[in-house]
């Protein structure tokens, strides 16, 4: 019974690795480090490959998962598409292209100071 769970994490854990994989690629190569909506979908985007991982291993069993296997499934999913993003990261930022990640601190800076320079502007009460 665990292993049915761990497999079934594991695949939609890669299936949703590549889609994180995509994003970051796509991010990384349109220079779009201070775009909201990119980063919010980076952060919302294995949520659902979450539940589905839940869903496939209950569709698999059965109808019948347990919560300890229910916890398991989204774990494992999410520790799968988690290490390959850091390690998408890694090689991006550090290996492959350095640079980057002057272009990525000096657009975070940029939009906080825009974000600071907007609170400053507006007056509550």
């Amino acid at each position: 019974m665990d292993q049915i769970v761990k497999k079934n994490a594991f695949i939609v854990g890669l299936i949703g690795a590549v889609a994180n994989l995509a994003l970051v690629i796509y991010i990384w190569q349109i220079q779009a480090f201070s775009s909201v909506g990119l980063g919010i979908a980076m952060m919302i985007l294995p949520i659902p490959f979450g539940i589905a991982a839940q869903w496939w291993s209950k569709s698999s069993l059965n109808s019948y998962l347990s919560l300890k296997h229910g916890v398991l499934a989204f774990f494992l999913c999410m520790l799968v598409i988690f290490l390959v993003d850091f390690i998408a990261n890694y090689l991006i930022y550090v290996q492959i292209d350095p640079g980057a990640q002057a272009i990525a601190e000096k657009a975070t800076e940029e939009f906080a100071q825009k974000n600071e320079n907007a609170s400053r502007k507006s007056r509550c009460f």
